[in-house]
């Protein structure tokens, strides 16, 4: 095997890592996102007076999104930093291929990773704020 071929190899495998941690930061959204629907629904439609074990059920959810999230932020920014280097010591023509474009603009500035963290910040301060309300108040 050429070092080429096995740049692209090693290549590859990074993208298809990125790509399975972003399908199950997908899946656990959606979970997370029914979850909360559904549990807000309940907690409307019966009209429940002591509502407390559903506010600790989701700031736990939230908590354990948080946590996730973190995980696969660190895993994905390894494999792009792998990437980088693959791609840094692939000849030319292959680095035209498979370069990573720049952002340019304010959108540079946003991470779609970095507003999953602050999502799962603002719920889970959300949530603990209800809890602690439902214990005061009752």
């Amino acid at each position: 095997m050429t070092n080429e071929k096995m740049l692209m190899e090693v290549f590859r495998q990074n993208f298809e890592n990125m790509r399975h941690g972003e399908s199950e930061r997908r899946w656990f959204m959606h979970i997370y996102t029914l979850t909360i629907i559904g549990v807000l629904a309940f907690i409307l439609q019966a009209n429940l007076v002591y509502s407390f074990p559903f506010w600790l059920i989701l700031f736990l959810l939230s908590l354990v999104g948080l946590l996730l999230t973190i995980r696969w932020n660190a895993n994905i920014n390894i494999d792009i930093e792998q990437n980088k280097h693959a791609v840094s010591i692939m000849p030319e023509e292959i680095r035209e291929i498979v370069s990573f474009g720049q952002q340019k603009g304010w959108t540079a500035k946003i991470s779609l990773r970095t507003n999953f963290v602050a999502l799962y910040i603002v719920f889970s301060t959300l949530f603990l704020g209800l809890l602690i309300y439902t214990l005061v108040s009752t």
